[in-house]
């Protein structure tokens, strides 16, 4: 299986991670400050940016 998102899904989560005001990032040593959650169903795949402070963004809704 592949998972990507579009060039605009990327745009979003880009803008969101600058407006995005966490006080929890450059605290990791190894980065993965966003986690991408990518859940396949019948109708598409949702998708859903989460921050190291546990702030989610809909990437994809259905």
């Amino acid at each position: 299986m592949k998972f990507e998102l579009s060039k605009e899904e990327e745009k979003k989560v880009r803008e969101w991670e600058e407006n995005h005001k966490c006080t929890e990032r450059n605290k990791s040593c190894c980065g993965g400050e966003i986690t991408y959650s990518f859940t396949p169903t019948s109708i598409g795949t949702a998708v859903d940016a989460t921050c190291i402070c546990g702030q989610t963004l809909a990437v994809r809704e259905l």
